[in-house]
């Protein structure tokens, strides 16, 4: 996580007594690759401590990009203090609440400092098979059944912000035309790696995609889902009884973006291999 960004302004100037005392403040995440935001409220237990929001649903962009904090008021430090933050935090959501930029999801509830004290509403306490908050997941199905934040669109509306989404996140690109944003993100999942030297995280998802994946079996033991998809992917065939889809993946031109050497995907990666290239470095002619 980043260090915290600049200040809002400032209800009263703090004394020299209370200066190093906790805070209640309301605040705004951005992230500096992508235009989404943040509203939320935040009651320190000391003083200054690191803060980026306590994203649940979208807690991934944080992992991914680069957030930056912005704190836009602050409040008496009592329960009165609390309440009134709060107020202003739901103020700050329910404006942007069916916007497709914000990544607030529902507005609402005040507890008080007290109960914030005493360690909170431990909602998130129980969780699923999967590890994901049952509460979470029982708000989640509530709000898709009232159609509120994100659940407000259309199917057709969800297809088209996601794809404006992915337009402007994968906007800026490296020298092999890759997303840079995707690299970065791809290189932060597969940090860590095993003995022999694989994504740590790509073994486990794909382990774990590939036993639910191949879970029903035929008389003989062979994947009922794998049998299916490789008669789909060659269920065209051209005059001649063949696969088009082989026939389109044989014939199908790269570029070593090297050199400029042309062939099959598979020729160009051994040509840039054998060149102490990386293989990667082709396009799609």
């Amino acid at each position: 996580m980043k260090g915290l960004g600049g200040l809002g302004h400032i209800l009263a100037c703090p004394t020299a007594k209370s200066i190093m005392q906790p805070r209640i403040y309301t605040y705004k995440i951005t992230f500096e690759e992508v235009p989404y935001w943040y509203w939320g409220v935040h009651k320190e237990k000391k003083f200054g401590e690191p803060y980026l929001g306590t994203p649940v649903t979208h807690m991934w962009m944080w992992e991914f990009y680069t957030p930056r904090i912005q704190i836009l008021e602050f409040f008496p430090y009592t329960s009165d203090g609390w309440k009134e933050a709060r107020l202003v935090e739901d103020r700050l959501i329910r404006q942007d609440l069916n916007n497709p930029l914000c990544l607030n999801e529902h507005y609402g509830g005040i507890m008080s400092l007290e109960i914030c004290s005493a360690g909170g509403l431990k909602v998130h306490k129980e969780k699923d098979s999967d590890g994901k908050s049952k509460h979470a997941i029982k708000m989640a199905a509530r709000a898709i059944e009232l159609g509120v934040g994100a659940t407000a669109r259309t199917p057709d509306k969800m297809v088209e912000d996601g794809r404006k989404g992915a337009r402007v996140t994968n906007s800026a690109k490296d020298e092999l035309s890759r997303s840079i944003n995707a690299v970065k993100g791809a290189n932060a999942t597969n940090l860590i790696k095993g003995q022999d030297g694989k994504s740590a995280n790509a073994v486990k998802g794909g382990r774990k995609g590939a036993a639910t994946f191949h879970k029903e079996k035929d008389g003989s033991g062979k994947s009922i889902n794998a049998k299916k998809a490789v008669e789909t992917l060659h269920s065209a065939r051209d005059e001649r009884g063949r696969s088009i889809h082989t026939l389109k993946t044989i014939n199908r031109r790269w570029r070593s973006t090297v050199d400029g050497f042309e062939s099959n995907a598979g020729n160009v990666a051994r040509h840039n291999r054998a060149n102490g290239w990386p293989p990667e470095a082709r396009v799609k002619v």
